[in-house]
């Protein structure tokens, strides 16, 4: 650190910056730092930082959640019909309940997903290349799959073969796509690269399917005793 006279500066307007020393004795680095104020406003009611360039919004996406909330309580109150809002989410039993920021390890169902998403990915993926513009393709097919996935049956009849997919709450009904020849069994050195795209989309479909499938069979818990079934 060292002072810098005004006859060093090559520009005619010098601009000075509110700025105080923080000591810090027991540092055995820098015992006093500067800091500056950046918020001092000049004549012209401008700031340093208003006029530099804000960076990336470092929140994460329950603290944005709790935000949204929280005004959207803020605007409820502010209108006539508060109460019967209210005693209709207390009759409904709506409650809101936000994890800890930073914490996804509280995120138990859908970091499930998530984890399953990457596990196939890897395994399907291994040491291919890809460029921005394909991956991104690639991960937004697989998008579309896992919104796909039947979540519970829309009707008992059997020969009605519907079932409520995430799609539904997201774009209201079913995501569909033209369908795609099966290259699973497909030589890769004969695929052009649009198709290794869809041969790894395929794998992974059936990879994640087989998983998935397994999981919504019920396995109940033999908790009665009862003798064995003889032919």
């Amino acid at each position: 650190m060292e002072v810098i006279l005004d006859s060093d500066c090559a520009l005619t307007t010098t601009c000075y910056l509110p700025h105080h020393p923080v000591v810090k004795a027991s540092s055995t680095t820098t015992k006093t730092r500067v800091v500056f104020d950046t918020s001092a406003e000049t004549t012209t009611g401008k700031s340093l930082k208003d006029v530099l360039m804000g960076g990336a919004q470092i929140s994460t996406v329950t603290m944005g959640a709790d935000k949204e909330l929280r005004s959207l309580c803020e605007t409820v109150s502010a209108v006539q019909k508060h109460e019967s809002v209210t005693e209709f989410s207390s009759r409904e039993g709506i409650c809101w309940h936000l994890i800890p920021p930073q914490s996804p390890h509280f995120r138990g169902i859908w970091e499930a997903g998530v984890k399953s998403f990457k596990f196939h990915l890897r395994r399907v993926m291994g040491m291919a290349c890809l460029s921005f513009e394909e991956f991104a393709t690639l991960i937004t097919q697989i998008e579309g799959c896992l919104n796909s996935r039947p979540l519970v049956a829309l009707s008992n009849d059997p020969n009605y073969p519907s079932a409520l997919t995430p799609s539904h709450f997201l774009i209201g009904q079913l995501i569909t796509s033209i369908p795609q020849p099966d290259l699973i069994d497909v030589r890769i050195g004969l695929l052009s690269r649009w198709q290794k795209l869809q041969r790894q989309l395929q794998q992974f479909r059936k990879k994640w399917s087989n998983d998935y499938l397994t999981n919504l069979q019920q396995r109940n818990k033999w908790s009665i005793v009862r003798k064995n079934i003889y032919p």
